[in-house]
């Protein structure tokens, strides 16, 4: 058989990956063969479409959490440049520009709430994610009616306060200045600005440093864990709710 008589042979295309289908998905399309039917049973596609807001629920969820590890070793430490009293501290502006960056990378933005108390206000930084899912922590402050600030810059300069400290609890920002890479001392132990929003939750909860300390079981407020930060601050909160109702 000569070479223009032979069949010629292609070779055969391989067949294209198949994608796996998610949960949400085969969900999805579960209740659309159920909302299709005109017999459908309404309690049965109310609980499809409540097990279908879990599922999505769940998943913004678990890709925020995936986010926020990988954000972690890249939000950055923030340098102590502006002077307060008898402290140096890192302005809110300077916190702003180090970490939005890295935020918009990983698909994350913050946003503030704020709610008037009884010579208090409340900070509420809230940290949500492009898929859906926000965490948030909030602090109690006392109005601060230092040297001459009228009623209006007490509030805006509480606020601005807030809003600094608030943001550095939610995103475990480190501010301070720089140490070549060599962590200091009391790694374990609460920050400066973790006493500072102690006690400043203390006052609005009306109990002195030395009733916190002896109900924490520590000499000293600088001797508190770091792990028994939050419970601390969700205690005072919670006192300084029951105090003002």
């Amino acid at each position: 058989m000569s070479e223009s008589n032979q069949a010629i042979v292609k070779p055969e295309t391989p067949p294209a990956p198949v994608q796996p289908v998610s949960e949400a998905t085969q969900m999805l399309a579960v209740i659309e063969r159920v909302a299709s039917n005109p017999e459908a049973d309404i309690d049965k596609l109310e609980r499809l479409l409540d097990m279908q807001e879990r599922i999505m629920n769940r998943n913004a969820e678990q890709a925020f959490n995936a986010a926020l590890a990988q954000m972690q070793s890249e939000l950055p430490t923030v340098a102590e440049t502006a002077e307060g009293h008898n402290t140096k501290y890192a302005p809110l502006e300077k916190i702003n520009e180090a970490v939005r960056p890295v935020l918009q990378k990983h698909g994350f933005a913050v946003t503030f709430r704020t709610k008037q108390q009884s010579n208090a206000v409340e900070i509420i930084a809230v940290l949500s994610h492009r898929e859906g899912h926000h965490e948030e922590t909030s602090l109690i402050l006392p109005l601060d009616t230092s040297g001459s600030k009228n009623a209006v810059q007490a509030i805006g300069s509480t606020v601005s306060y807030g809003k600094r400290y608030a943001l550095c609890a939610l995103l475990n920002i480190s501010t301070g200045e720089d140490t070549d890479g060599v962590p200091p001392a009391n790694i374990n132990n609460v920050s400066p600005q973790q006493i500072q929003q102690l006690r400043n939750a203390m006052r609005v909860a009306g109990i002195n440093e030395q009733q916190f300390c002896n109900s924490a079981g520590v000499a000293t407020i600088n001797q508190l864990h770091a792990d028994r930060y939050n419970r601390a601050m969700n205690h005072l909160q919670n006192r300084a709710q029951g105090v003002q109702q």
